[in-house]
């Protein structure tokens, strides 16, 4: 064998060594699940539409396969008889564009009848705005009550409301960095008409306060909404379903189960 042979062939083993070498020491692959059905949280989940899921670094990814509108439907019919389903949802900033609606709809056991709708709250983007507005209609009720808290503690209350509920700035909405933070809200959703919005830790929705319509700003980081003289008795949940206009895609961090009837 020629010198520039052995040369060529001890370069080539090098490379090939220094190759295995890399993948042997690389980063596994982020484990990846996705599907129109999938299991997170230890829930059964069913995208809705022409929606796709992915399960990746133990987040439920849930994305619009045509853009702009994607949804999801979490079934509870499966844990027996569950009271309420707690979830954190991360929609990063893209969520305060104006025009983006987001809603959180439930189904459950009304009078009896399994698999009823039994009320809504729809979150939208207005301006630099977001409005907040609950529906209990479903089970009768026109009006509902609204009680707001700051870190736990309630600071004001109101009966007797319908349409919009409550206003809050969209922090740093027209700034060229507002799409990358988060905005996280926590979402506590009870079958027997009760829905709760708490914002996340950094988001700043309700830095400045938050507007109850016909009302005072009050300083709060949490609104929990009560159907009012509801005519259809509801209590167990069956789904619940997370749907976006507007925005094709947002990831679930987190979801739990409850088996009481009151956040607080």
């Amino acid at each position: 064998m020629y010198k520039h042979e052995k040369f060529a062939s001890v370069f080539a083993f090098v490379l090939i060594s220094v190759a295995a070498s890399s993948a042997l020491c690389a980063e596994p692959a982020a484990k990846q699940t996705s599907g129109s059905v999938l299991s997170f949280s230890g829930l059964h989940h069913a995208a809705l539409g022409e929606t796709q899921m992915v399960i990746q670094d133990d987040l439920l990814k849930i994305s619009s396969m045509k853009g702009g509108a994607a949804g999801v439907r979490v079934d509870l019919d499966r844990r027996g008889e569950i009271r309420g389903l707690g979830a954190v949802v991360d929609f990063r900033r893209e969520f305060l564009k104006n025009g983006v609606v987001y809603v959180a709809s439930m189904y459950g056991a009304v009078e009896g009848i399994p698999d009823q709708p039994i009320g809504s709250l729809t979150l939208e983007s207005v301006g630099e705005e977001v409005w907040m507005t609950p529906s209990f209609a479903a089970i009768g009720a026109s009006t509902y009550r609204v009680e707001l808290y700051n870190e736990g503690e309630l600071v004001h209350t109101s009966s007797g409301m319908s349409g919009v509920a409550i206003i809050a700035d969209a922090p740093d909405a027209g700034s060229d960095t507002a799409s990358n933070g988060p905005l996280v809200p926590h979402f506590c959703i009870l079958g027997s008409g009760i829905i709760s919005f708490r914002s996340g830790d950094d988001d700043g929705i309700g830095n400045n306060g938050l507007v109850v319509v016909g009302g005072p700003r009050v300083m709060a980081n949490e609104v929990v909404f009560y159907a009012e003289n509801p005519l259809l008795r509801s209590e167990v949940l069956s789904a619940v379903d997370f749907r976006t206009l507007g925005i094709g895609e947002f990831t679930v961090l987190e979801e739990h189960t409850h088996i009481t009837d009151l956040p607080h």
